[in-house]
């Protein structure tokens, strides 16, 4: 899509660090990545940060009427848009344009113009009601030419974009069509505003490492209410925590600050620390120093801002508070995303302050809350692609690398491992700098709150003839610090016959690093399929049996496990499936109460056992076969444990597989029984392992019926599973229930 984008405002500079200069660059960098081509038409190009655009100056002499008449600069501002329609002319006479966008200016009517004319579709961005901002602050000499100009531009859009509810109604108001009009709320560029970034070198810069922090960001306005936050911030110093400390919050502000503000905050004698304006992608650094940020703004009757620093602040993953006015409370979730105080009441933005400086969880919540609803919501990108999506229906975004998870219990180390740009950084730095780029990501498992497997695709900037242009590697999301044991054992094993010079071929995969930003165990992807994808093979039933020989290596290794899983683990296991199972299937709920109590008694008259290293979760997709090579994947559950805990749950997996594909869970005992086989060949067991086994394997059938009651697409085996649960218990006092290895 060729997008010609308008803003004939000369005071906005694109390349400037203005609010509204940042916003252009926004919208336009946005459909950039979306894979749109964009040409930018303006008066004023500016100095600094570039666009991703196409971009044809005109006018630009006129844009500096700093010694002319208001009405002076009225007329050259037309001029402006004059200019603007010959060049959108001509653009799309040379070229095949789709759509026309402008950022709606008070005295430019070239969107419409061009539309009318070419018959284009035409968006148009409404970010303020310009025509009463001019009358209210400024001065304004051709009403009745700025109503027409607005007017043309509101009837002839085929779509319009405000950012709040109330510029809605104003649109309306003045002649655009309700069906044609749509909130979109400011966004922020998820590339710099995101909850990963850190706060403490800035903290360390200021000398604010041991102060607790309250702040504001950006250039004060009419519309913003700094008196009332500094009066709030020294009331607290008589709320507690602080009176207890004796001192109010440290306030940083970073922006244009006035002489007026700098002298009220002497005037009520706090600490304070006052930043000049800086670029907007230093911004996000100074806004995580805060522990909370806030947004103070007075009780106008008629405020239709959408605040930009607001969704900024809440992206950052900082606590926030806002005034709590009618486009603030429509855009966020009192007490889930962020706080809302009165407005113009110093008093209660104390008590919020002050009460959010006392729970450290409750605010950590709130800001990781405020940065999942802006991220998941409100980013340039996701406006760029709701604007294409209500004149072209079918336009999808492009989004190779997927999208950041947001986890409750993982945070901040989750969304940096499945944020392609910011994992690449990590994983560049402690796997290998010569791959910087993450090209391809791949949730390969998640589970909620607990862990998530990744899957990445390193390139390198540039390769060599005959050197790898790509590299492949795994990486394990922890909700602790289990990925640094992981690290641990998998070098130990790695280094103790499970390497790539092991010459029985049975190894692990390679063990790279632990990154503790991301909580992030990180090894080599390995190559090969897995045992179900060779089921209908003549290579299946040679596969099992070596799968048998590679989990007994595994058991006869002299590498010690981080954590031990005893028999009293596996029944305090079972006590909770069987209370999820009779939620699930509350018609079987006595006769799971019923299995369970087996297998209780069961376990009870188990013989001991030596516990050794075992896998705990071993089946038939944790193994890759390749070539000669077989390779143990998934040591999560990595422990010291009965052996017969891996056997059995490799043999009921095999009839799980059976009942998946053939409908028969008896379809392959036959590999069954040369799995057990050839694995009690390795290892010379007893019958007494053959007794655990019986117990194991019932336990894992019923696991599974627990497994597949929560799966919609599994349902239909629970009955089955169940009658296998059942089939086994009932046979355990029978010679049967105790297989005879065939070498004995």
């Amino acid at each position: 899509m060729n997008i010609l984008y308008i803003c004939a405002d000369p005071g906005i500079p694109i390349r400037g660090a203005k609010g509204a200069s940042i916003h252009v660059r926004a919208m336009i960098d946005a459909f950039a990545a979306l894979g749109h081509r964009v040409t930018l038409i303006t008066p004023r190009a500016g100095d600094g940060i570039a666009p991703n655009a196409q971009v044809v100056e005109v006018a630009s002499r006129l844009f500096d009427t700093k010694n002319l008449s208001a009405d002076t600069r009225e007329f050259l501002a037309m001029q402006i848009a004059d200019a603007s329609v010959r060049a959108g002319l001509a653009l799309i006479a040379r070229e095949q344009v789709t759509l026309i966008y402008e950022r709606y200016s008070l005295w430019s009517d070239a969107g419409a113009r061009l539309a009318a004319v070419t018959g284009l579709p035409f968006v148009l961005e409404v970010n303020a009601p310009l025509r009463v901002e001019a009358a209210r602050y400024r001065t304004l000499s051709r009403d009745r030419d700025a109503a027409e100009i607005e007017m043309r531009m509101l009837t002839q859009a085929d779509a319009i974009s405000v950012v709040s509810a109330p510029l809605r109604d104003y649109v309306i108001q003045r002649g655009a069509s309700p069906e044609h009009v749509h909130v979109l709320p400011n966004a922020v560029d998820e590339q710099y505003f995101h909850p990963a970034v850190s706060g403490d070198a800035v903290r360390a810069q200021l000398g604010l490492a041991d102060k607790f922090v309250v702040g504001f960001v950006g250039t004060v306005k009419p519309w913003h209410d700094l008196d009332i936050l500094i009066e709030a911030v020294a009331q607290t110093a008589a709320r507690d925590p602080f009176a207890a400390r004796g001192s109010a919050p440290h306030l940083l502000l970073v922006g244009d600050i006035p002489d007026a503000v700098r002298a009220r905050i002497a005037e009520r004698g706090i600490a304070a620390t006052m930043v000049p304006p800086i670029p907007n992608h230093d911004v996000p650094a100074y806004i995580a120093a805060m522990d909370i940020a806030v947004s103070p703004h007075p009780a106008l009757a008629d405020f239709y801002f959408s605040p930009l620093k607001l969704v900024e602040y809440l992206a950052c993953g900082v606590a926030t508070i806002a005034a709590n006015l009618p486009p603030i409370a429509e855009f966020v979730t009192d007490g889930v995303n962020a706080r809302l105080y009165p407005p113009g009441d110093a008093a209660a933005l104390a008590a919020q302050i002050a009460e959010l400086a006392a729970h450290d969880a409750a605010r950590t919540q709130l800001g990781w809350q405020g940065a999942r609803y802006v991220l998941q919501n409100h980013t340039w990108r996701r406006n760029a692609h709701q604007v294409l999506g209500w004149l072209f229906p079918h336009t999808s975004a492009r989004d190779p690398l997927g999208t950041p998870l947001f986890d409750d219990k993982l945070r901040r180390r989750l969304f940096r491992a499945t944020r392609a740009d910011l994992a690449g950084h990590w994983l560049a730095a402690q796997v290998d700098e010569r791959f910087p780029a993450v090209t391809r990501l791949e949730i390969l498992k998640y589970k909620p709150r607990r862990r998530c497997v990744i899957a990445y695709e390193l390139t390198r900037s540039s390769a060599a003839p005959g050197e790898n242009a790509t590299r492949h590697i795994i990486g394990k999301v922890f909700k602790d610090g289990r990925g640094a044991e992981h690290l641990d054992f998998h070098r130990a094993l790695w280094a103790n016959g499970f390497g790539a010079t092991a010459g029985d071929g049975i190894t692990i995969a390679q063990p790279l690093a632990y990154i503790p930003a991301m909580q992030m165990f990180v090894q080599e992807r390995a190559p090969g399929a897995t045992l179900d994808d060779s089921l209908n093979t003549p290579d299946f039933s040679a596969r099992v049996r070596a799968s048998a020989v590679a989990i007994a290596k595994l058991h006869k290794t002299r590498v010690q496990p981080p954590k031990t899983y005893a028999l009293a683990d596996e029944l305090a296991h079972l006590a909770e499936w069987a209370a999820d199972l009779a939620t699930h299937k509350p018609d079987y709920a006595y006769a799971i109460e019923r299995q369970l109590a087996a297998l209780n008694a069961w376990a009870n008259i188990l013989p001991p056992v030596e516990l050794a290293p075992a896998h705990r979760d071993f089946y038939y997709s944790q193994l890759l076969f390749a070539d000669w090579r077989i390779t143990l994947i998934d040591l999560d559950l990595f422990a010291r444990a009965d052996p017969a805990i891996d056997v059995a749950n490799f043999a009921a997996h095999l009839r799980f597989l059976a009942l998946t594909h053939f409908a028969n869970a008896h379809a392959l005992d036959q590999e069954v029984a040369a799995f057990v086989d050839e694995y009690a060949r390795r290892q010379s067991v007893t019958p007494e392992f053959f007794a655990r086994l019986a117990f194991y394997e019932t336990a894992t059938y019923f696991r599974l019926m627990h497994v597949v009651v929560q799966r919609p697409q599994f349902a239909d085996l629970f009955l089955p599973l169940f009658e296998l649960t059942s089939e086994h218990i009932l046979g355990q006092a029978s010679p049967r229930a105790v297989p005879v290895p065939h070498h004995a």
